[in-house]
């Protein structure tokens, strides 16, 4: 970013709602820039016990892919230590990411044969990559979390390839925690953060009816244009910042142009 862009968020107070791992960048780019950073994990990640068993259908699975899906940055951390140790497919599989954070965590690892959509990091963008029009008898394994959209492996068994899940991770609400909206006046907050529909739908159930209220009259910034839509249906009144995408640079780069 030019030097005359790096105050232009002095004194915004920002609510970052991701898992408290995936926050650190963010937040740090965002103080650089002036703001007021508070932190509301909405999400608890923890990796699936399967993974610690190199015998499992799942990860035995990894060894004979033709192809493998990354859903997220997450699904990296928690598979790739396993395809280095073992030296899986190094060579011959490809591997790809669905976004810019995904294959940066790839690289960490050494896995650098990668695709992956040139902007707007969803199913959709992936699925329209050359790579993945003609995948008839390949057998793809889709890395992610216990939960996550159909469309892309839906799409991928119509086009004839053979599917199968890897879960790596648990996505799961926090337990025993509320959101209160006045511990965070102090200043007021100016954003919020929602980089995924899960995101937003555990934030609405974590608040107190009170801050559900007020925090429904609070810009947000949303990772995208499904996620923003998804914003106006539940009821959030601003005019929404839109990002590119969920990723840090680019939801940098959609609240650096709001205040400019």
């Amino acid at each position: 970013m030019k030097n005359n862009l790096l105050n232009n968020l002095q004194g915004v107070h920002i609510l970052i709602t991701r898992p408290a791992e995936q926050s650190k960048t963010l937040e740090s780019i965002l103080s650089n820039h002036g703001a007021k950073v508070s932190l509301f994990p909405t999400i608890k990640i923890t990796a699936n016990t399967n993974l610690e068993d190199y015998e499992d259908p799942s990860i035995k699975s990894l060894s004979n892919s033709d192809v493998i899906i990354f859903a997220s940055a997450n699904a990296v951390r928690f598979v790739a230590p396993i395809i280095v140790t073992k030296k899986l497919h190094l060579k011959s599989c490809i591997f790809v990411a669905i976004g810019d954070a995904t294959e940066k965590k790839m690289k960490e690892f050494g896995l650098k044969s990668c695709i992956r959509p040139k902007s707007n990091y969803n199913s959709e963008n992936l699925l329209a990559l050359p790579s993945f029009k003609d995948v008839e008898n390949k057998k793809i394994i889709i890395v992610r979390g216990n939960s996550g959209r159909e469309l892309l492996a839906q799409t991928l068994k119509s086009r004839g390839a053979h599917i199968q899940y890897l879960e790596a991770y648990k996505r799961e609400i926090p337990k025993d925690v509320c959101f209160n909206i006045k511990k965070y006046s102090n200043p007021k907050l100016d954003l919020i953060t929602i980089t995924s529909v899960e995101i937003l739908n555990n934030l609405v159930q974590m608040a107190d009816k009170k801050s559900l209220i007020e925090m429904k009259r609070i810009v947000l910034v949303a990772g995208n244009k499904r996620i923003g839509e998804e914003c106006k249906n539940q009821g959030f009144e601003q005019k929404h910042i839109i990002a590119k995408n969920p990723s840090d640079e680019d939801m940098l780069e959609a609240m650096l142009e709001r205040y400019k």
